[in-house]
């Protein structure tokens, strides 16, 4: 990367920004419940090797310069509510001490509520070497400055401004400030045309999100938890030979495998709650062209109702092959605007279910000179009472369901886990082919 000195700050104030419709879906919703883990993304890694911890804080100081999300405070005072105001930059952000690296001190960091309004919403920590000599490392951000696919783009840039800290031939520099939402604006669009767009969408989920089905649930007691609710989780893999049918399945049909594993889990949740009509949530990406080096939330989640009765595995897979392209064409949506559209509360979401999908890239950290193993903590809460995360890599399929400990029975979650399992398209058991019995035979009787 073309490197720069991190103290030579982009700008010597703040700047406000607005909040993108996702962003001020988290903001309300931490509001709602600020200890809520299911919103905090971690990345955490054990790292053996000659670590450097200066290097370490420097690399960080440097991504945060290039990254003016993990520098942004989210008051809720702006002119017209709340916002991001930038930070310039100001050094090595603070690390906090994680003792040993045991599991209880990085459940401890990971469950450590943010205040949006006063700090940024990333968080580092390390721990003293261990007596094996390893040392963990962790960062926690809140999502409403980061999704999955920016928490790869941070540890990559980590590891290369760590590079450049410590390699004997590094540039000693800093990354220019990632393009993105910050790159100079577009030229405006016609206001009459955006207000058009605006319109059609709110049509489009007006109409699709009309006489919404009944909930597969009881609603909780309290309508909007203080906190997130307490996971009960299970889990279910499968082998190479079910991604390699998955994938075919998908090419097929002129689809991707995440629409094959959402009509599956529509499917599965039809069969276990006795319904012929629900309505999932579903990750879009928002990222455009020159913002895939961009850390941010990047993502919303949007409503995909799926009609069962007297389809069969074919022509559920074509609807929700279109309807998952028609969400997409409609993905610039508020969510006031969508809990409008299913005559829900505005921090109500339109659904009860949520898929995600994801293909299988293992946390990594490839710090210069060290080994880093990347360490999984269990968020412990959920969002959503029915909750699929689906990842897929060359070799496996792992399923992952986290429902609602209070609201949804352990009998359920189990049986909607092994209807997935069931309706996912399976490899055909190779057998023998059965012997031809006009070829030559053994003098027993036996084919040759």
């Amino acid at each position: 990367m073309t490197l720069r000195d991190p103290a030579a700050p982009a700008a010597d104030h703040p700047t406000l920004r607005p909040l993108t419709d996702a962003q001020l879906g988290l903001w309300l919703a931490h509001q709602m419940r600020p200890g809520d883990t299911d919103l905090h993304v971690l990345r955490a890694f054990r790292i053996s090797g000659p670590l450097d911890r200066a290097a370490l804080a420097r690399a960080l100081a440097r991504v945060t310069y290039r990254h003016p999300a993990l520098r942004s405070l989210h008051p809720g005072d702006g002119p017209d509510g709340p916002v991001r105001r930038v930070q310039p930059p100001s050094g090595t952000p603070c690390w906090h001490d994680l003792g040993t690296g045991s599991d209880r001190e990085l459940a401890a960091f990971h469950r450590r509520p943010f205040d949006l309004e006063t700090e940024p919403p990333v968080r580092a920590g390390i721990s003293r070497p261990g007596h094996d000599g390893t040392t963990l490392a962790a960062f926690c951000f809140h999502h409403i400055a980061m999704d999955g696919v920016s928490a790869v783009v941070f540890c990559l840039d980590l590891a290369d401004a760590y590079r450049a800290e410590t390699s004997p031939d590094g540039v000693r520099a800093t990354p220019a400030p990632a393009t993105g939402r910050d790159r100079a604006p577009a030229p405006a669009q016609a206001p009459a045309s955006r207000d058009g767009d605006d319109a059609r969408s709110a049509a489009y989920w007006a109409d699709r999100l009309a006489a919404p089905p009944p909930p597969l649930l009881p609603a909780p007691a309290g309508r909007v938890p203080p906190t997130g609710r307490p996971a009960r989780v299970r889990e279910l893999r499968r082998g190479a030979a079910t991604v390699r049918v998955l994938r075919q399945t998908a090419r097929a049909a002129g689809a991707t495998p995440h629409m094959v594993l959402t009509a599956a889990y529509a499917a599965a949740l039809g069969e276990v709650f006795g319904r012929d009509d629900v309505i999932l949530g579903t990750p879009v990406s928002l990222r455009a062209s020159g913002e895939a080096d961009l850390v941010d939330c990047l993502v919303t989640l949007l409503p995909l109702r799926v009609q069962l009765a007297g389809r069969d595995r074919t022509a559920l897979l074509r609807q929700v092959r279109e309807r998952s392209l028609e969400a997409q064409r409609h993905r610039a949506v508020p969510a006031a605007a969508l809990a409008r559209a299913a005559g829900t509360a505005v921090l109500e979401s339109p659904y009860q279910a949520v898929i995600d999908v994801r293909h299988e890239q293992p946390p990594a950290l490839p710090l210069w000179g060290c080994v880093s193993e990347a360490v999984h903590v269990e968020p412990g809460s959920v969002q959503y009472p029915l909750d699929l995360e689906a990842r897929i890599g060359d070799g496996s399929l792992r399923l992952v369901l986290r429902t609602d400990a209070a609201t949804v029975p352990a009998l359920q979650a189990d049986a909607v886990l092994a209807a997935v399992g069931r309706l996912l398209p399976h490899p055909v058991p190779w057998r023998a082919a059965p012997p031809d019995s006009s070829g030559p035979t053994s003098p027993k009787g036996v084919p040759a």
